[in-house]
């Protein structure tokens, strides 16, 4: 069997080991980060995100915004 390298800046090595929702407005990353973080689609977002409108399009007749979401403050706990 080939040895895996370990990477000490993945928060998780296997899908099974994370267990977070981005619909929860703060999100712990225990072991990773002092405060948990707060989600780009958190109540309060607006004030630490910034959100910018990339493309739209329809797909089945539901229109799709593709948005890039980019911290304001960058000593926040932010994503």
């Amino acid at each position: 069997m080939p040895r895996q390298a370990s990477n000490p800046y993945l928060i998780y090595t296997s899908i099974q080991d994370g267990d977070f929702d981005f619909y929860d407005n703060l999100i712990n990353f225990k072991g990773q980060v002092p405060k948990p973080l707060l989600s780009p689609i958190a109540s309060q977002s607006a004030l630490s995100y910034r959100c910018d409108n990339v493309a739209s399009f329809f797909e089945e007749g539901i229109q799709i915004l593709e948005i890039t979401i980019s911290p304001l403050f960058v000593s926040e706990s932010v994503f």
